[in-house]
C-alpha cells in the first residue's frame, strides 16, 4: 500500500512538472523577443552612429545579448568573415532562431530583416528596423495576456492529468 501511495504521488509531481515546464514556454518566447528587440536596437545604433562594418556590429551586438539571440549574432558575424553576402548571413542564421523558444513565425518574420543590408537608402534601412521592432511590440502585446492563460491552463492541466492516472491506476 505504501509504494503505490509513493507510486501515485510521484506520478502527480511528475505529471505537474511537466505542466510547470509547458506553462513556462510562452514565458521563454517573450523574454526571447524581449531581447531580440533589444539586439535590433543596438545594432541599428552600431551602423548608424558607430559606423562600424557589419561583422564587427554583429560582433558587438553578439556581446550585448544573450541564449538564442546572441547565437544568431555570432553566427552572423562568423558567416560575414567567411564572405557571405550579409542578407544571406543573417537568413541563415535565422535558422538557429527555430530551434529556440521563438514560434516559427517570429524566426521567419525577424529573418525578413535582411533587406536592411541590402537597401542603400537610409529611409529603407530605418523602416525595415521599425518594422521589425513593430513585429516584437505587437507580439508582445498579444502574447502577455495569452501567456497568463496558457500558464493557468497548463499547470492545471499537468496536476489534473496526474490525479486522474493515479485514480485509474488505483
Amino acid at each position: 500500500m505504501l509504494i503505490r501511495i509513493i507510486g501515485g504521488l510521484m506520478i502527480c509531481a511528475s505529471s505537474a512538472l511537466i505542466g510547470f515546464y509547458l506553462g513556462e514556454r510562452g514565458k521563454r518566447r517573450l523574454t526571447e523577443l524581449t531581447e531580440f528587440k533589444k539586439s535590433l536596437n543596438v545594432l541599428k545604433a552600431e551602423m548608424e552612429f558607430a559606423k562600424h562594418p557589419l561583422e564587427v556590429a554583429f560582433a558587438n551586438t553578439a556581446e550585448n545579448t544573450t541564449g538564442a539571440t546572441q547565437t544568431f549574432y555570432e553566427s552572423a558575424a562568423r558567416l560575414l568573415i567567411s564572405g557571405t553576402s550579409a542578407a544571406d548571413a543573417w537568413q541563415q542564421s535565422a535558422l538557429h532562431l527555430k530551434s529556440s523558444s521563438l514560434a516559427a513565425e517570429d524566426a521567419e518574420s525577424l529573418s525578413r530583416i535582411s533587406s536592411v543590408f541590402t537597401a542603400m537608402d537610409k529611409g529603407a534601412r530605418e523602416a525595415a528596423f521599425k518594422m521589425a521592432v513593430d513585429y516584437i511590440d505587437a507580439k508582445t502585446q498579444f502574447l502577455v495576456p495569452e501567456n497568463i492563460k496558457m500558464q493557468k491552463m497548463y499547470r492545471g492541466l499537468g496536476i489534473l492529468c496526474g490525479l486522474l492516472i493515479v485514480v485509474t491506476l488505483l
